[in-house]
C-alpha cells in the first residue's frame, strides 16, 4: 500500500471517529463511571458476557442521549432491541434462564 493511501484512510477513519464521538459523547468514560456503580467490587468472571453485552447497550444509550438526528436514535434502539434478541436466544438454546 502506497503512503498516501495509507493516509488517505487514515483521514477517512479520523473523519468517521470524530463524527461518532459526537454522537456518543465521551461514552468511555460514563460507561465506565456506569459500570463501577453497577459492580463496586469489579465485575465477577461469571458475569463478564453479562457484562460485555451491557457495555454495548450503553454505549447505545449514550449515542441516544446525544443524538440530534431521528435515524441515529432509531438506529441505536434497533441495535439495543438486537442485543436483547441475541442475548435471550443464547440462552434458550442453551436452556438457561436469563
Amino acid at each position: 500500500m502506497e503512503r498516501s493511501s495509507v493516509r488517505s484512510i487514515a483521514s477517512d477513519v479520523a473523519i468517521i471517529v470524530e463524527e461518532k464521538n459526537k454522537d456518543y459523547a465521551s461514552a468511555f468514560q460514563k460507561v465506565s463511571e456506569i459500570l463501577t456503580i453497577l459492580f463496586p467490587n469489579g465485575i465477577p468472571t461469571n458475569k463478564y458476557h453479562d457484562a460485555a453485552i451491557l457495555i454495548r447497550v450503553l454505549d447505545k444509550v449514550c449515542r441516544i442521549a446525544n443524538a440530534n438526528s431521528k435515524d441515529v436514535k432509531k438506529d441505536a434502539w434497533l441495535d439495543i432491541c438486537g442485543y436483547a434478541l441475541l442475548r435471550l436466544s443464547e440462552d434458550d438454546l442453551n436452556g438457561k434462564v436469563v
